[in-house]
């Protein structure tokens, strides 16, 4: 659920998402020597259990601002550069944020 806060002053525009996350895993198998068991069947190598998991909390903040620089026009678009900045806010430790280096 994002909450999404912002104002505009004229051509100028700043906007600030702050998300709330909740994800349910279910039947994630956990294994004890790297291989998952099938269900039904178990390995001999591998002690594994199921189970159904909740994790919720912030999420990744995000920072937009944009400035308007030419107003639309009848025969021209509008042109509205903007810069957007993710804080990196979310728990990855408990899967609410993004593992991916970019």
């Amino acid at each position: 659920m994002p909450f999404t806060f912002g104002i505009r002053l004229d051509r100028f525009k700043l906007g600030l998402t702050v998300p709330y996350l909740r994800q349910t895993s279910q039947n994630v198998v956990l294994t004890g020597g790297g291989v998952a068991a099938k269900k039904g069947k178990q390995a001999a190598t591998a002690a594994s259990t199921t189970e159904s998991r909740t994790e919720d909390g912030l999420g990744d903040i995000l920072l937009r601002a944009s400035f308007i620089v030419l107003k639309e026009q009848p025969l021209l678009p509008e042109i509205e550069p903007y810069l957007k900045i993710k804080f990196p806010t979310a728990d990855e430790d408990r899967g609410l944020g993004d593992r991916r280096v970019r």
